[in-house]
């Protein structure tokens, strides 16, 4: 997935401020449905968050901001 998120396909993704929080919460939250390999660290990077959202799409967590 690491290698995936860093396809050229994906330059045009951007991290936002505002995503961080629900990203960094799908990436490691002892209460809640995180994804299965999470990342060390908080998310910083563009391909850390689209590495966070697929994951998160194939283990069919929800996402609730939509941002």
């Amino acid at each position: 997935v690491t290698m995936i998120a860093s396809c050229k396909e994906f330059l045009d993704v951007q991290l936002r401020i505002n995503e961080k929080k629900t990203l960094n919460t799908l990436n490691k939250d002892p209460n809640r449905v995180t994804i299965r390999f999470p990342m060390e660290g908080r998310i910083k990077t563009r391909e850390m968050k689209v590495n966070c959202l697929i994951q998160a799409q194939l283990g069919c967590i929800p996402i609730q901001d939509f941002a």
